[in-house]
């Protein structure tokens, strides 16, 4: 449901943008300032919710500390550019070195914490 309504959003805002593509260009003033500058905020949102809608499958597989991490990492960024430098190494280092799920060693799936195909504790035959 959410990748349907992040689809939507998406072609509103391009379908709003084409709007003020069109409005802009049928009736040219002095003033467009404002309408420029909305044109091009929907524009960038658009298109950046039509990939957020494309990739949506891969982003929820991220894992959870990214999501508090990231706005963070980007207010940091956008006072002191030079951190950058700092910044990506530490996040690849975070990205590398966290806790990995440990695989069935017997290569066998788990079912309730048995391996499949075995009996469910039966000795005998039956």
């Amino acid at each position: 449901m959410r990748r349907r309504m992040i689809g939507i959003i998406a072609l509103v805002l391009l379908a709003a943008a084409g709007g003020l593509f069109f409005w802009r260009a049928a009736e040219p003033s002095a003033g467009d300032d404002w309408r420029l500058a909305l044109l091009g905020a929907t524009v960038r949102v658009g298109l950046l919710m039509g990939a957020v809608w494309l990739a949506y499958r891969e982003l929820e597989r991220l894992p959870g500390w990214i999501w508090p991490t990231l706005p963070i990492l980007l207010a940091i960024l956008a006072v002191r550019p030079r951190y950058l430098w700092i910044a990506v190494p530490i996040v690849i280092a975070l990205a590398l070195l966290r806790p990995r799920r440990r695989a069935n060693r017997g290569g066998a799936a788990q079912i309730d914490g048995r391996a499949a195909g075995t009996n469910s504790g039966r000795t005998g035959p039956g």
